[in-house]
């Protein structure tokens, strides 16, 4: 059943580094439940790029990976809330969304959102890259042409515009599903209203949201950083500095998940007021 939701709270815009350092936090305290969901959220999307030589089986992947995207997001939400509340969490809630029928159904249809941004992306930077330059960008990629060769220089431009075309689509995509997961899973909300509730939201919530994305990103810079120079030392050793640069990427990569699946159910639990922290959400889900 649709319930009426109530209107989003406004939040200063600080509290968007609060979620950020709340979710650091959480991440210190060694949440060993969170890190495995986030693991093996991590394994499910790296699919694709581990049957990169069957090309048709790993572009099938990718689209029902993009598909299922908002679901898995939603089970990494999930997890955050369960241990929040002090309750076991394990790999097995990576796929709550999805053991709800009325909530599969709803986080399908933002999967199915997610998917046409994923193709009109493609397509759009395709169409601006030209087939031209994108021949010879193909070439590059088969050591058939040099870097410095003209073909590649006059290619710059246009990918320079594709990619400022792909962050526009990937932030309008964000923008949408970054409440409207929580509020599918959580509120019970039909997935085309939450998403109009997502859009609001980053709207009228743009500095706390802002505030969250630039804590973020120091994140992803401190990270950087810390892999940079741990690459420095390992690189003394070797090969065997190669082998064990390896999982410290992957576990940064880890950390990362787990502190922006945290600080994103902080966001719609302050923001839209939801029960999550203190309760399971009620597994009856939408009836659609």
């Amino acid at each position: 059943m649709d319930h009426d939701p109530p209107e989003h709270r406004d939040v200063p815009g600080g509290r968007g580094f609060a979620w950020v350092r709340h979710a650091l936090a959480t991440l210190a305290a060694n949440p060993r439940g969170l890190v495995q969901v986030a693991a093996a959220s991590l394994l499910l999307r790296w699919l694709p790029m581990m049957v990169l030589a069957f090309q048709p089986l790993a572009a099938v992947l990718m689209l029902a990976l993009a598909a299922l995207g908002p679901a898995l997001r939603a089970g990494l939400l999930f997890a955050a809330a369960e241990h929040d509340a002090g309750r076991p969490v394990g790999v097995r809630h990576l796929f709550e969304g999805l053991r709800r029928p009325g909530v599969r159904t709803q986080l399908l249809v933002l999967g199915g959102f997610a998917l046409m941004e994923f193709v009109v992306m493609q397509l759009a930077a395709q169409r601006i890259i030209g087939p031209e330059h994108l021949h010879a960008l193909q070439q590059l990629a088969r050591e058939q042409i040099k870097p410095d060769s003209p073909a590649v220089k006059a290619a710059v431009v246009p990918c320079f515009k594709a990619l400022l075309a792909m962050g526009a689509s990937y932030l309008l995509l964000w923008c949408g599903l970054f409440f409207a997961v929580p509020r599918v899973l959580f509120d019970e909300r039909p997935g085309l209203n939450a998403l109009g509730d997502s859009y609001e939201a980053c709207w009228r919530q743009v500095l706390p949201v802002c505030a969250f994305v630039l804590g973020m990103a120091a994140v992803v810079f401190a990270l950087t950083i810390g892999l940079a120079v741990l690459a420095t030392f390992l690189g003394l050793l070797g090969g065997l500095g190669a082998l064990l640069f390896v999982p410290m990427v992957v576990a940064a990569m880890v950390a990362f998940e787990v502190i922006a699946a945290v600080a994103n159910w902080l966001a719609w639990r302050e923001i839209f007021g939801g029960a999550g922290a203190s309760a399971p959400p009620p597994r009856a889900g939408i009836v659609v």
